[in-house]
């Protein structure tokens, strides 16, 4: 996998004005705690991965899924004002569809996209499942270690 450093700053970028649209909620509170949230998992992530020695590509993956985990977060508080899947919608399943609506990992090669979204689509399942590929279930695991270390 060959993951640019300038696909991350996109992302990024994408990511910060995406989530300004949603400052116009009349109590943006919840909305700032979970772009905060948000901006942790990444650090959270990339020091994960730095300790398991990952290289800077591998790195950058987990950093891209760190961003987007709770993508959808910011339209489930704009529509249902709570962040409680079972009063609104699964925040995991949301958030691939956003992801795949926008076009966000067009520029990755299909295998780097695969394993974000699937680590995003498992990042709040109670069990992981059984049937997926190492890779996958390893970032999988990555993620939601740094999402609990943040919450």
């Amino acid at each position: 996998m060959n993951i640019a450093l300038k696909e991350v700053e996109r992302l990024k970028k994408w990511f910060l004005e995406y989530t300004e649209d949603f400052n116009d909620i009349i109590d943006n509170t919840n909305i700032k705690l979970k772009l905060d949230h948000t901006m942790r998992v990444c650090s959270g992530i990339v020091k994960i991965g730095k300790a398991l020695e990952l290289n800077a590509d591998e790195l950058r993956l987990a950093e891209i899924m760190g961003l987007l985990h709770d993508i959808a977060r910011f339209e489930q508080y704009k529509q249902y004002q709570t962040f409680m899947d079972g009063r609104s919608f699964n925040h995991a399943d949301m958030g691939v569809k956003i992801i795949k609506d926008k076009k966000l990992l067009e520029n990755l090669e299909p295998e780097a996209s695969e394993i974000i979204l699937k680590a995003i689509l498992f990042h709040n399942r109670l069990k992981l499942p059984e049937d997926e590929t190492p890779q996958v279930l390893f970032y999988s695991k990555l993620l939601r270690d740094a999402d609990k270390l943040d919450i």
